[in-house]
């Protein structure tokens, strides 16, 4: 590491006991900035009860609950931030008690372009505005059947712990809720044992092993990455604009909490392929869908200035996937009629827009869950 960087752990350290979060692979890393930087540590901290009160490289493990403001913490995880969304639910403010240590390109970034627009907080007001255009341009319907009971029943079914800890993530109920829409809308169709359902962009999501379980519903999952799941012959890799799925054999696609990372043209892309694999009648719902009042692109820190917004969009900085999403999209509905509809249109696909009720949509600054974008076959 730098001695920039060194120098300023010291110095926002100084005069505090110092903890290292985490107890697994990237934790040394952390303890050898702490040493470079002659910083002494004073205990680790980790969420995994079993460690607590154990030692590790010498040191007291503690639980969370046992550190204060006395504290200043060195974050020792690679991708950290659900870590960051529980300190900051603690108190900590991010440099000031607590740093991600590992990350310095990220901090470097952030600096380098601190004048730089961040992403507009999503107010109940800008919902209001963005509302009242989709009503007024396209297709909608509000829904207005969600069950609180169906949706706890959901949740003792569909083990989502696998992506999100329930205990320790601020979004873990939205991400829960993206895959509930997703199934009610699924279940209302009829399914036969010949029909298809496709989760694209599906990742490490247990979505697709659950339908196949649960509903009996030929599912699949496609990613371009390896998904955790790989072992199981119905999680594809690969890409999503061009899939292994013939012409009109597909009954319904879903994509969840991903839509908006396809950068460049995939967008388009991946819309034209569904509208190629959909059979007539067959569904495709994107959950969520994100609006706002403009087109934004929101780069992360180091990738502000490269190229990677699109035209005719603000290019914002976003900060709380640090630099692990290059781009996401947040559409305005002017513009996704035009870089999105009217396309889709002319592949053959009819559209309208879900609006889910005030008052179980639950907003994080820019995220949240109020949107949802059916896409059908003619």
């Amino acid at each position: 590491m730098k001695e920039e960087f060194l120098e300023y752990i010291r110095q926002v350290s100084r005069n505090r006991k110092v903890g290292i979060w985490g107890t697994g692979k990237k934790s040394g890393e952390a303890v050898k900035a702490a040493e470079n930087a002659g910083i002494e540590i004073n205990a680790f901290i980790d969420n995994d009860e079993s460690r607590w009160q154990s030692l590790f490289n010498n040191k007291l493990v503690l639980s969370p609950a046992e550190i204060s403001k006395e504290w200043y913490i060195l974050i020792g995880v690679g991708y950290c931030p659900h870590i960051i969304s529980q300190l900051s639910d603690m108190g900590f403010v991010e440099g000031e008690d607590f740093i991600a240590v590992l990350e310095e390109g990220f901090y470097t970034a952030l600096h380098k372009h601190k004048d730089a627009p961040k992403v507009p907080e999503v107010t109940t007001e800008v919902l209001r505005n963005i509302t009242s255009e989709i009503i007024r341009r396209i297709p909608y319907e509000y829904i207005a059947w969600f069950d609180e009971e169906k949706f706890d029943e959901f949740e003792e079914k569909f083990d989502v712990s696998i992506l999100y800890n329930k205990k320790y993530s601020r979004r873990y109920r939205r991400k829960l809720m993206e895959h509930f829409f997703a199934y009610q809308f699924i279940k209302q169709m009829n399914w036969s044992e010949q029909d298809i359902f496709v989760d694209m962009a599906g990742g490490s999501s247990p979505f697709a092993k659950y339908l196949r379980e649960q509903e009996h519903i030929r599912a699949y999952s496609l990613d371009i990455c390896e998904s955790r799941y790989h072992y199981l012959d119905y999680y594809i890799q690969g890409n999503g604009a061009h899939t292994v799925f013939q012409d009109g054999s597909v009954t319904a696609v879903s994509i969840q909490s991903s839509f908006e990372a396809f950068s460049g043209d995939l967008d388009m892309k991946i819309v034209k392929e569904i509208a190629r694999i959909l059979k007539s009648g067959g569904k495709a719902f994107i959950c969520p869908l994100y609006l706002h009042e403009k087109q934004l692109s929101m780069v992360s820190p180091s990738c502000y200035g490269m190229g990677l917004a699109d035209e005719n969009s603000l290019e914002v900085i976003r900060t709380d996937c640090r630099d692990a999403l290059p781009m996401s999209r947040y559409y305005s509905v002017e513009g996704l009629e035009e870089r999105l509809l009217g396309r889709a249109k002319q592949w053959g696909l009819v559209y309208k827009i879900y609006i889910l009720p005030d008052d179980i949509v639950e907003k994080d600054e820019f995220v949240y869950l109020k949107y949802i974008l059916e896409l059908q076959k003619e």
